[in-house]
Order: C-alpha cells, then structure tokens, then sequence
C-alpha cells in the first residue's frame, strides 16, 4: 500500500473517530439533556421545599410564642388594662408590708405601638423592710402577666438592723394587640368547704383559666389571703399544695 492510500485511509479513520465522539455528545446531549434538567428541577424544588417546612416552623413557633404572650398579656383596652393592673401592684405591695404617709400607687405613662402597647404604674414615697421588699419582687416575678420593672429606687436609713426601706417603683405592664379583654385581670376561684392551717389538698371550684394536668401542668402559686400557696398536683379530689 503506498503512502496516498495509507494517508486517506488514516484520514478516513480520523474522520470516523470524530465523526462518533461529536454524534456520541450529540446524542448524550439528546437523550440526557432533559434527565439533567429534571434533576436540576428536583434538587431546586427540595431546596424549596426545604425553605417552606423552615418558614413553616418559624411561622409555627412564632404562633405558639404569640398565644402564650396573649395568655399573659393585660387586656387589650388600656384603660380596662392600667386600672386593672394598677389595683393589682397596689395589692400586692400592701400584701408585702408597703405602708407609710405619702404611699401611693398611681397610673403613669403609656405607649401604644402597632404590636402591642404598655402601661406603667408608679409607687411613690414607700415604706417597707427588706423582707417585704424581697417578697414583692419575688411575687412579682412569679406573677402570670407580662411585665417587668422599668426603674427602682431605694433607700436606707442605715445599715443596723432591720429599718424600713424608703423605696420608689415604676412597673411596666405590656397589651400584646388582639388580646381580649377581661374583668380580672388573674383568675379567681372560691374554695368548696373550709380548710384549716395544715391542709394539704384545697378543693376549689373549676375555673378553665387555671393550668391543669397532665398536658403542658407546671407548678403554680395562688394566694389565700395573705397565705402564699403552691400548687403541685391537679385532679379530680383537688389541688395538692404545698404551704408557707
């Protein structure tokens, strides 16, 4: 075979391998271009999907934060809700020993905001040791509403003994938007029968505010009188509570 031939022959060759590797990516464009497409499509679509069941949790917990908010919120009207609470601080610091002759609990300032609106209440010129002063504040923060102290201001007259405190309070109450209103600001039950010091199960009428058992039940505190109480058991004989 002399070299004209060899040379077309390997040319023709050449021009074969060419021909089926550019027809092999032709076809695997043909026939795979699509199964790449669906694939990207899947992997965008579980991104996706994945987003939504993110925004679905958020959007969820968000609901759940909101309605335990409104559970402890004040009412929504604020006049309803500054009253209200304002007879509750002036309660609970007489409860607590707060006395003297310029004590006073009065409204003070508002704020109202598109999510929610607050109330502030102001105790003024008090008088109390530090026992009653530790008791209101942790009552205070035991309490089921949605509040805290803005400001706090205390005073001793010296450093021996026991003397009473010279204190000033302002305390903020918040009205998520939406909450609805009510007469009383926490639940109140009556006791069915009397009960003597060292009881331990109270039997009170059903109120549905109160928590019960078994779904989501946590301790909470009631006040008798001026006995702090807390209640660790729920069921159909009573509330089993602890004393003191």
């Amino acid at each position: 075979m002399d070299d004209q031939k060899r040379t077309k022959l390997l040319a023709a060759g050449l021009g074969a391998v060419v021909a089926v590797y550019f027809g092999r990516s032709i076809v695997t464009n043909w026939v795979m271009g699509p199964i790449r497409d669906l694939e990207r499509k899947v992997t965008t679509a579980e991104s996706q999907a994945e987003k939504l069941a993110d925004q679905e949790i958020q959007l969820n917990v968000a609901q759940r934060n909101l309605k335990d908010w409104k559970a402890i919120s004040l009412p929504g009207d604020l006049d309803s809700a500054q009253r209200l609470y304002r007879e509750w601080v002036f309660d609970l610091a007489r409860q607590c020993g707060f006395s003297g002759s310029g004590f006073e609990v009065i409204p003070g300032a508002r704020s109202a905001q598109k999510e929610y609106s607050t109330v502030a209440v102001e105790i003024k010129k008090a008088e109390v040791d530090l026992q009653g002063l530790a008791r209101f504040l942790y009552l205070f923060d035991q309490s089921a509403l949605l509040h805290r102290i803005s400001g706090m201001k205390v005073d001793s007259p010296g450093a021996q003994g026991n003397p009473r405190l010279a204190v000033t309070l302002t305390v903020e109450g918040m009205s998520v938007t939406g909450t609805e209103n009510r007469a009383e600001l926490l639940p109140r039950t009556r006791l069915v029968g009397g009960i003597d010091e060292k009881a331990q199960v109270l039997k009170a009428l059903p109120n549905e505010l109160f928590p019960v058992q078994p779904d989501g039940f946590e301790p909470f505190l009631v006040r008798l009188d001026r006995e702090l109480l807390q209640v660790v058991e729920v069921s159909d004989t009573g509330w089993k509570v602890v004393r003191g």
